[in-house]
């Protein structure tokens, strides 16, 4: 018996299931101690009943962090939103299945965030056996377990299992495959499924990223199904009544976004929406069937054209060898399925969790292509086209998500951790406001802060952010006792979260007024962003309960971090340290 023989007798044996389940759990295991990261301290201070302006409206409404009207204003006020947050800033999510657990494994496990990953490791099996029940009924034999397995070792699925509050694609991965299985039961018994409506419909208050499946159903449909189009259209209505539930919830209850670069509502901007899928779209099908990851091109803009480039080619390439599979209706309706499923994940910028919905698809196709060349009996070809989906979706695949797990993790904990311990150095913080005058990034502070009072820490009596990131030589003017300017020949502002909350281009003379605060924007580089900004105070900043913080870069063998530091007297400067926003998370 040759090697691909054994191959396929292992796939088809009766045990193979269970190797699949325990398989899932072992790729997953490496997350069990990542603890808390970033976004989770924030729903864990709402979990506990916290909440800022304009956020959740209550335990099944974690995902509510801007509402676009009188509760945004008040947090721009009060510095919990940045100075350059758009005014009409809406981010707001309908995830309460998602919410509701997360609420519940607080009051049930708290500090242990172990098992919080534990929950994650189970729903992560559920999630693959779920595919895997799919698959049998969608492409069958030994394919069906084959695409199962790469679905369940691919490292593009690592953030998503590692970040407790990215679950929500997980979730909805589940119950979507879930929906996808019985419906694929109500085809083969000739019946309507009620169950697969009521599947969906969880899936779809799980994440958003479950409209990546209406694709797969209508692939089914259109290839699959031999029924009449009248029964094909019965058979869809339970899932269409579920998107059309979803859709009058999304819109009654004023979800969505509007007002950021990172998150694009196709429906409220589809011609903004339409030219940033045309490079991310690639970069996240590249990144799924073969490299680089696709958060490369939304980090670092450089790269964005190189990886659209390169996915375009690796997508040429699938559909070719869809095209020439001998299961080739199949083969290209999974194609379709993948690639308009992609299309909801282009509302936000590139990131390999996004995958998670869409790889059922794409490993869909690849297994159903690996089944065509191997009964074609060209044994050069199988070998080949074998090798190399061992190499990079299981050999390199088992090697990376691990990596990827880990780096994820502890660069985002030790970068929050560190950042709050240097930046809590001053005595009586409850007494004082904090001003950051320059920091990597205008995100991360946040869960420095919300991490210390989960820990029954002080902080801040308030917090305000000034400038983040900036490149070249950086100075600090005081002009005067209440205001400052600060220059950056390279330009500030360009850290990849400062599009979550703005939409528009920074132009000279641009200006935001708050009672306390006046900004305004001297200058500005051609491609957008701010050179120099001048801050205004309502009082002076010589008072003693104000406390002034910077961003330092490594200094003898110590790595980077906050520090207090005395602002000029007026007609004076002062030199600031550039910062690289992915320099300074990636020291340990």
């Amino acid at each position: 018996m040759s090697v691909l023989e054994r191959v396929r007798a292992a796939l088809v044996h009766p045990k193979a299931p269970l190797g699949l389940g325990v398989l899932a759990f072992l790729v997953s295991a490496p997350a069990l101690g990542a603890g808390f990261i970033v976004d989770d301290h924030i729903h864990r201070y709402f979990s506990r009943g916290g909440n800022i302006p304009g956020g959740p409206r209550g335990p099944w409404d974690l995902y509510r962090f801007a509402d676009g009207g009188p509760g945004l204003a008040d947090a721009m006020t009060s510095g919990l939103h940045p100075w350059w947050t758009s005014p009409e800033l809406r981010l707001a999510f309908f995830r309460p299945v998602a919410s509701l657990l997360r609420v519940a494994e607080e009051k049930a496990f708290g500090d242990h965030a172990v098992l919080d990953h534990l929950v994650t490791s189970v729903v992560f099996v559920a999630t693959v056996m779920a595919v895997h029940a799919a698959f049998r009924r969608w492409i069958g034999g030994a394919a069906a377990m084959l695409g199962a397995l790469l679905f369940a070792v691919d490292d593009a699925h690592a953030t998503t299992v590692t970040w407790i509050a990215a679950r929500h694609s997980l979730l909805a991965t589940g119950f979507g495959a879930l929906a996808l299985a019985l419906y694929l039961r109500g085809r083969d018994e000739k019946k309507v499924s009620i169950g697969a409506g009521l599947a969906m419909m969880a899936a779809l208050a799980s994440s958003e990223a479950s409209l990546s499946f209406l694709p797969m159903f209508l692939a089914i449909a259109l290839v699959e199904d031999p029924r009449s189009t009248k029964d094909k259209s019965l058979a869809l209505a339970p899932i269409a009544a579920s998107v059309v539930v979803w859709l009058g919830i999304y819109a009654a209850f004023g979800y969505g976004s509007r007002g950021s670069a990172y998150y694009i509502d196709p429906v409220r901007d589809p011609f903004r929406f339409a030219g940033s899928a045309l490079t991310r779209l690639p970069a996240l099908a590249g990144a799924q069937l073969f490299f680089p990851p696709s958060e490369l091109s939304s980090m670092a803009a450089p790269l964005a054209a190189p990886i659209a480039v390169f996915g375009s080619v690796v997508l040429v390439v699938a559909f070719v060898a869809a095209y020439r599979c001998a299961e080739r209706r199949r083969a290209l309706a999974l194609f379709g399925a993948f690639v308009l499923g992609l299309v909801p994940a282009c509302g936000t910028n590139s990131d390999d969790r996004l995958l998670m919905v869409p790889g059922i698809a794409a490993m869909g196709l690849v297994a159903v292509v690996c089944r065509s060349v191997y009964a074609s009996r060209d044994r050069v070809a199988s070998k080949a086209l074998f090798a190399g989906v061992a190499l990079v979706h299981v050999a390199m695949a088992f090697v990376l998500s691990p990596v990827r797990m880990s780096f994820f993790a502890s660069s985002m904990t030790t970068f929050v951790g560190h950042g709050a311990a240097t930046l809590y150095t001053f005595d009586r913080p409850l007494e004082k406001d904090l001003l950051l005058v320059t920091t990597p990034d205008g995100l991360l502070p946040t869960s420095m802060h919300v991490s210390r009072q989960n820990a029954g820490l002080p902080v801040a009596r308030s917090a305000r952010i000034l400038v983040t990131g900036p490149a070249g030589d950086v100075s600090l003017t005081r002009v005067s006792a209440s205001s400052f300017e600060v220059a950056a020949t390279g330009g500030m502002m360009r850290d990849p979260f400062v599009g979550a909350v703005r939409a528009q281009p920074f132009r000279a003379g641009d200006s935001v007024t708050f009672p306390a605060l006046t900004v305004v924007v001297k200058e500005a580089t051609v491609d957008g962003v701010p050179s120099k900004l001048l801050f205004t105070f309502a009082e002076s900043l010589d008072r003693p309960d104000l406390v002034t913080m910077r961003w330092h870069g490594p200094r003898n063998g110590a790595r980077s971090g906050y520090e207090p530091f005395v602002l000029p007297p007026p007609g004076a400067s002062v030199k600031l340290d550039p910062i690289d926003f992915a320099t300074a998370l990636a020291e340990k």
